[in-house]
């Protein structure tokens, strides 16, 4: 069942974070996943990886925040969410920074039929 509040909302650009989190994968093995934190009223987004080595890559993307907030993810699902939504901005939804989040497409490229929901991981 998909909450029908969910008041944490960002949307990224979804070809810079899908070679973000893709130059990631291909550096060396994420230590704690992708975090993606934002705050209000500003048009980037923070997104960083922790890596085994103690290192770190990190990059702002252009999005949009309706709050401040900061949420993980685990990099190869957010490789296959992105492989699947066909559009040029990434919508994320969700109740909190631990509750599901629901991702779609933000465009009207986008498969409107296509939601998929991950698990956030701590960060």
């Amino acid at each position: 069942m998909i909450p029908k509040e969910q008041p944490l909302r960002f949307t990224l650009d979804a070809d810079i974070l899908d070679r973000f989190v893709k130059r990631v994968a291909a550096i060396g093995r994420p230590r704690g996943g992708v975090a993606i934190s934002g705050m209000a009223g500003l048009d980037v987004v923070n997104v960083r990886c922790l890596l085994e080595d103690g290192g770190y890559i990190q990059a702002e993307i252009p999005g949009q925040s309706e709050d401040t907030f900061e949420i993980g993810f685990q990099a190869r699902y957010l490789i296959d969410a992105m492989a699947t939504l066909r559009a040029q901005q990434i919508q994320f939804f969700a109740d909190s920074q631990s509750a599901p989040t629901i991702i779609s497409g933000a465009a009207e490229l986008a498969d409107p039929s296509t939601t998929i929901v991950i698990m956030p991981m701590r960060i």
